[in-house]
């Protein structure tokens, strides 16, 4: 599949096979401002990894989005297995920024 992935606009594939690693080592949820998807062919601007599509996540400026956040998911999962019991799956994220300015004089 040839579509390209990137993170603030820069390529996050792996460079010896050119294979996107989708999200191993992207941002996490708290850290996504927005998340721009082109369909179709993008190549003439991103290259030839975008023969289907691009997918560009913007993340969160530090000096903007300051403070402590937490994110809690839970979620059921095998509710209609009859197989397996009702299982919890459960994320935590947790991000804290802080602009530090020092004035040099």
């Amino acid at each position: 599949m040839r579509f390209a992935q990137l993170v603030n606009g820069m390529d996050i594939a792996l460079p010896h096979i050119s294979s996107p690693i989708a999200n191993s080592l992207g941002p996490s949820g708290l850290d996504i401002e927005k998340v721009e998807i082109l369909q179709g062919m993008a190549s003439a601007l991103y290259g030839m990894n975008a023969m289907n599509g691009l997918g560009n996540l913007i993340t969160k400026n530090p000096f903007l989005y300051q403070g402590f956040s937490i994110r809690q998911n839970i979620a059921l999962t095998h509710l209609s297995n009859e197989n397996s019991a009702v299982k919890i799956f459960t994320e935590s994220c947790f991000r804290y920024a802080k602009a530090i300015i020092k004035f040099c004089l």
